[in-house]
């Protein structure tokens, strides 16, 4: 096992777990401010054939037209949804040119290798 797979499996395991604190309203405040611009951006931008891509999804779930795609590498996240692949965003299962629009918030700085230069 390479390190990004070890790093990568210890994430997973850190991701199954987690949950955000209740009392942390910083946390709250940004995602009622970053909710309402990806529902008006998907408001605007998708239709009923659209096939829209939750990258790093954490739960998180958007109303909107089309169909919504959770990826997550901690499957416990995003099991509820009619529509989910557990995956890492670096290889992600699904043929090129598939996806519409891809909504990727918060979760973007876990996508690096560190190591990698």
């Amino acid at each position: 096992m390479n390190d990004y797979q070890k790093i990568e499996d210890e994430a997973r395991k850190n991701y199954s777990n987690y949950k955000i604190n209740e009392e942390d309203s910083w946390h709250h405040e940004v995602e009622k401010v970053i909710r309402k611009r990806v529902l008006k951006v998907l408001n605007k931008y998708t239709t009923d054939d659209s096939i829209i891509l939750n990258a790093g999804s954490g739960g998180e779930d958007y109303p909107c037209k089309g169909k919504l795609i959770h990826l997550d590498i901690a499957e416990a996240n995003i099991k509820q949804f009619p529509y989910y692949l557990v995956a890492s965003t670096t290889s992600i299962p699904l043929d090129n040119n598939s996806i519409d629009i891809i909504i990727c918030v918060g979760s973007v700085i876990n996508y690096t290798d560190a190591q990698k230069r």
